[in-house]
Order: structure tokens, then sequence, then C-alpha cells
């Protein structure tokens, strides 16, 4: 959710309204609801708490006037802007696996099929580095982000490929539509939007259009 601190303000002052003037004081202008973005692929739960998760992690808090971080780590950037952050994440990761979705679906939505299995067919392989090369990092460019895209989507390559993994195609799949429209739609508007000369990107059109409305 973009702006997660602003909205779970709103929520939590909204749900303790009736309470002492002092308590909604204090929630309102003395607690601070940082908004925040992370990225790390979770592809299994570990019973009683936990996950499987990847090496790779990231967690971008936007800055504000009195907040404090309680520790630092290497994975914790402190930013002006989640923007970009947001949309590398939404438009060549997520992006990246609801494409990979689809491909699947369309192939016959085999059981137990993993993100890592798709990669190292390559056919499959080759095909999403086209669509990323051609159509979303050209997409980036419009907006300023072309070498930061490069760089990130590199990074994603390797990431889906982790052998460590086994990252379901078939929960990526759920609420497909949704995702689609969020991560493809949603990145095929940005980029008309923009100031920049718009590429064509006929697979990410054809695919938002699919599932526009």
């Amino acid at each position: 959710m973009s702006r997660n601190g602003d909205a779970l303000r709103t929520a939590v002052i909204a749900a303790a309204q009736g309470h002492e003037p002092a308590f909604m004081a204090w929630l309102s202008e003395e607690c601070r609801w940082a908004n925040t973005l992370v990225d790390r692929i979770v592809s299994a739960p570990l019973e009683p708490a936990g996950a499987v998760a990847e090496p790779y992690a990231l967690w971008a808090i936007e800055r504000q006037p009195g907040l404090t971080l309680p520790f630092t780590h290497p994975a914790i950037v402190l930013t002006d802007d989640l923007a970009p952050f947001e949309r590398l994440k939404l438009h060549i990761l997520n992006l990246g696996h609801s494409w990979l979705a689809e491909r699947w679906e369309a192939a016959g939505a085999r059981a137990g099929a993993t993100v890592r299995e798709a990669l190292s067919d390559p056919v499959t392989g080759a095909a999403l580095d086209d669509v990323l090369a051609q159509e979303v990092i050209p997409g980036f460019a419009t907006r300023g982000l072309e070498e930061e895209a490069k760089r990130y989507a590199a990074t994603t390559i390797e990431r889906f490929a982790n052998p460590y993994l086994d990252h379901l195609l078939s929960d990526i799949h759920a609420h497909h539509a949704q995702k689609v429209g969020k991560r493809i739609g949603a990145f095929v508007c940005w980029v008309d939007e923009g100031a920049g000369r718009v590429p064509a990107m006929p697979q990410l059109r054809a695919l938002a259009a699919r599932y526009d409305g």
C-alpha cells in the first residue's frame, strides 16, 4: 500500500475516537507514522512464526520531522522520496512475477511450478529479458530512471533464479487480474502520462488490456 504510514494513522485515529483528548492528541501529534516500503521475496511460511526469504532485503523509510530510527542496518534506506523505490519494485519485480504467472496459466498452469523453474527454461528466460529490455526499461527511461531500472532489472533476474526459493507461480497468480492492473496497467498509464517519448510496449499494453475493467 502506497503511503502506508498515512493510512495506518488515519485508521488508528478513527478507531480511537471517543478516548480522552490527551490520548487523541498524543496519537495525532506525538506518534510518528512512517511511510515505508519493504522489498524482499518471501516464498513460504515457517511455523509457528517466520518465513523462507531471500538474502536480498530493502526497507525504505520516508524521512519526516521527529522520526528517529531505533537501529541502523545496511538494508535500511532513509529517503526523502519513496516513489522511485515503489516504482522499481512494483513495475519490475512485481511486474515480472505477474508476467511469468500469465505465461504459466497460458501454458496449462502446471501445479508446483516455480519462478526459478520458469527462468531455467531458455525460451521463457529470453522472453522475460526481452520484455524488460524492450518495454519496461524504456518506460522507466521516459521518467529519467533508465540506469536505476537497468540495475534493478539485472538484480531481479538474479533474485528470481535463487536456487533456495521455491516461489510458486500459483501463489503469485492469486488475484491475478487485480495484480495485472496495479503492476502492468498502472505502469503503462504512468509511462503514457510522462513527458518523454512513449515506447510502443506492445506486450505490456496487450496484457493490461486483457484485464482492463
